[in-house]
């Protein structure tokens, strides 16, 4: 069996069709949406612990956050994990089927996402490995940009019919798209185990290339309908590791006593006890200060399953991703810069807003953990001014100016989204309120907070309040920008 990881962010197209072009049509959630469902995923929680499990409840529960909120991977894993303990694995589900199966083919073909989680949920209720809806359920994944969770589906579906040649060639596909080369072989190869023929001998020659050369070699390997190069993880020509760390033996029985390292030994560690979360931290740790991000984010996931998202394991986690989405990011923009195309700088472009929602998730629920860090509330703000919901930023800032160490920094950042959304005179009182805040300690957002509100006050036609920002301005950096020539141009 093929496990599949969830270790990418990248955007994703779908790997039957061209909708990938579209722009996904779910919205981004409401903290307070956010916090009822969260609370609904925490009483589902509560059900299958117990010593009786109502699994069925349960997972009417756990559908709720995972309809909502369906790139959300902890919930996804909680509603597929309840679904196989209630069939006890055996991978074959149910005789009788729960209905739903004709809405379900409705809401694909009329690519109504949101229905099409809630009637794929439905369905699964009654085989959590039904390959044909786990893989319209990866597919909308794949078009809504919810890679981890497309990778989740296609997990199950694979291990319900592994030699299945479309399933397999699905998840080559998939995997191939987020640069998960290795795994992408392996299902070619299985393809090419059962029929003759050169597509999958084709497939494999591209991917091992494009492995080595950390280029795709063609379009077809990677699943999708136009030019779309994939960046490699950022530990793609690093050690390869071992990719479940029960596969492996001590290395002390493969010959005599063999010293171990530092990995090795918290490796070791790990198969011995799963359930300290210590060395796992420590291991995922050892990762990020070897800049193999993917392996600490794979370590930590792999935590979680096994002792629970304890809130240091679950920040571990989240930070793991981020960096990981980072590395592809700064890796994309390497490679734009050296290969100055369009699909280059598209490719950039959507690595960056996927980084953004990430960061977005992950300080949505930081903020539920932690209501008093007012900080938290301004780095929130931040990701949702960059993904374009300016009034919720807004919100978020707000908050956050009660903070001495942010009042500056969230009344910038308040003005700008004022300004965007043309609400220049709030913008305005937003910049005014910064430069009175402002000391030489704040260094360029002074600079910035003088610059804005000069060029908007002189757009608004308030000449001598724009004139007084300038020179102060000019007094701190002579070379700012334009500001000189704005300042003669006023007169």
């Amino acid at each position: 069996m093929v496990v599949l990881r969830p270790q990418t962010r990248i955007m994703a197209s779908d790997p039957s069709n061209g909708s990938a072009e579209k722009t996904p049509t779910l919205d981004p959630m409401s903290p307070a949406k956010r916090k009822r469902l969260q609370q609904c995923f925490e009483h589902a929680n509560e059900l299958v612990n117990k010593p009786k499990p109502d699994r069925d409840y349960a997972h009417d529960l756990y559908a709720q956050p995972v309809a909502n909120d369906p790139g959300n991977l902890v919930y996804v894993e909680a509603a597929l994990e309840n679904l196989q303990k209630k069939f006890n694995n055996n991978k074959k589900g149910s005789r009788f089927n729960f209905g739903g199966r004709k809405a379900f083919k409705e809401a694909v073909g009329e690519e109504d996402w949101p229905n099409v989680f809630r009637q794929g949920l439905e369905l699964l209720k009654s085989n959590p490995w039904d390959t044909t809806t786990l893989r319209e359920l990866a597919k909308a994944c794949a078009y809504n940009h919810y890679n981890e969770v497309e990778l989740r589906y296609l997990k199950n579906a694979l291990d319900g019919k592994p030699k299945d040649l479309d399933v397999n060639r699905h998840c080559a596909q998939s995997l191939a798209r987020m640069g998960q080369f290795d795994m992408a072989i392996a299902c070619w190869n299985r393809v090419a185990d059962k029929v003759k023929g050169d597509e999958a001998d084709r497939m494999i020659s591209e991917l091992t290339l494009a492995k080595t050369m950390g280029i795709p070699a063609s379009v077809e390997a990677f699943g999708s309908t136009g030019p779309r190069p994939v960046v490699p993880p950022a530990a793609a020509e690093q050690e390869e590791v071992s990719d479940d760390l029960n596969q492996t033996e001590p290395a002390e029985k493969l010959r005599g006593e063999i010293r171990l390292n530092k990995r090795q030994t918290l490796e070791k560690a790990i198969r011995e006890d799963p359930t300290d979360g210590s060395n796992y931290l420590d291991l995922a740790e050892l990762h990020s200060a070897e800049i193999r991000y993917q392996d600490a984010e794979r370590v930590l996931g792999k935590a979680i399953e096994a002792v629970g998202a304890s809130l240091k394991l679950q920040t571990a986690y989240e930070n793991a991703q981020i960096r990981s989405a980072k590395a592809r990011v700064a890796i994309a923009e390497q490679r734009a810069a050296n290969s100055k195309t369009d699909a280059t700088k598209e490719l950039v472009g959507k690595l960056r807003s996927d980084l953004n929602r990430l960061e977005l998730d992950v300080y949505q629920n930081r903020c539920l953990r932690y209501p008093k860090n007012l900080r938290l509330r301004y780095d929130l703000g931040v990701r949702l001014r960059r993904a374009g919901n300016y009034l919720e930023a807004i919100k978020s800032y707000d908050v956050a100016r009660k903070d001495p160490n942010c009042l500056v920094a969230a009344a910038l950042e308040m003005g700008e989204c004022w300004q965007q959304m043309k609400q220049y005179s709030k913008a305005l009182k937003c910049y005014q309120a910064a430069i009175r805040q402002c000391t030489e300690l704040d260094g360029d957002r002074q600079k910035m907070s003088l610059y804005r509100g000069a060029v908007l006050a002189a757009a608004l036609k308030q000449t001598d309040q724009a004139k007084e920002w300038f020179r102060k301005l000019l007094e701190l950096d002579g070379q700012f920008k334009d500001a000189a020539a704005r300042l003669d141009k006023l007169g």
